[in-house]
């Protein structure tokens, strides 16, 4: 289980070096963090230096939750309840601002990735890069060049209510839940500990509330299948997206960088930033 960053009281955790490709998912989970107050910000981050050498392992699209808030009218002299969507203005930096409407059939290169095919995410830049076909409801891009060996996946989370909270004004819970959902495919004996606590960005798509989480985490142990736990020194970087679509299963994305924070990362993170949605409001 993960731990915060070295006290000299707390073991660190990691992977295995060269690990099978069937090796378990190993998005690694963090200390609890306060949620920080919404603030815009910059569509890109610094690009820190690459470590180690580790494999490629699947990641999972997941999950799903939907809901409103319950308002009450009068009607007719009856109270009735009624759903409405949660009731908040979008904050953080605008994407899509002056793009105007999103129309797929004139945007060559991007991919639906939800179960109504109304958000698009576009093939990301650079060399390297493939679309695993998957189907419609889900878009996975997979890079691997030497060292940068990079998964992008995005979906919604239909498939799993309940998980995630129904609000995005909460990044703390958001994050807290995608911890949990990656401890289900950790083994005991994987040791990491995170490099720092997780940052937040606030966005907006196409007049749609997302926010962007970045966290990288620190290996210095990985259960090998084979080999049984196994000493190794890699970070390994983590990118979340949560687009909130109204009535609708929030969109989710994942980037994992399981060699750091390389081209491959920053091309993954960018092509996050360029999703489109069909509707807006």
């Amino acid at each position: 289980m993960p731990s915060e960053p070295d006290d000299g009281n707390e073991p660190h955790r990691r992977l295995g070096e060269d690990p099978p490709p069937d090796a378990p998912d190993m998005a690694a989970p963090g200390p609890p963090l306060s949620s920080p107050e919404p603030v815009p910000a910059p569509r890109r981050r610094p690009r820190q230096s690459r470590l180690a050498l580790v494999v490629m392992v699947g990641i999972l699209a997941a999950l799903a939750l939907g809901g409103g808030t319950a308002a009450f009218v009068l009607l007719g002299g009856e109270e009735q309840e009624q759903q409405e969507e949660p009731a908040f203005t979008p904050v953080g930096t605008d994407l899509t601002e002056g793009l105007g409407p999103f129309d797929p059939a004139e945007a060559e290169g991007y991919h639906p990735f939800t179960l109504e095919q109304d958000a698009w995410l576009p093939a990301p830049q650079g060399q390297h890069w493939s679309l695993q076909e998957v189907g419609d409801t889900s878009a996975t891009f997979h890079k691997d060049a030497g060292d940068d060996t990079v998964i992008l996946i995005c979906g919604d989370i239909r498939d799993d209510p309940g998980r995630y909270p129904a609000g995005f004004g909460d990044h703390e819970a958001w994050f807290a839940a995608e911890e949990a959902r990656d401890r289900e495919h950790q083994s005991a004996d994987d040791e990491y500990t995170a490099v720092a606590a997780p940052e937040y960005g606030d966005y907006v798509i196409d007049g749609r509330q997302a926010f962007l989480v970045e966290v990288q985490y620190h290996w210095t142990q990985w259960d090998d299948p084979e080999s049984g736990p196994t000493a190794v020194d890699y970070t390994r970087a983590h990118a979340y997206l949560y687009i909130d679509r109204g009535k609708a299963a929030p969109a989710r994305c994942s980037v994992t960088a399981h060699h750091g924070t390389g081209d491959g990362y920053d091309e993954a993170v960018d092509a996050l930033l360029g999703i489109r949605l069909e509707t807006a409001g």
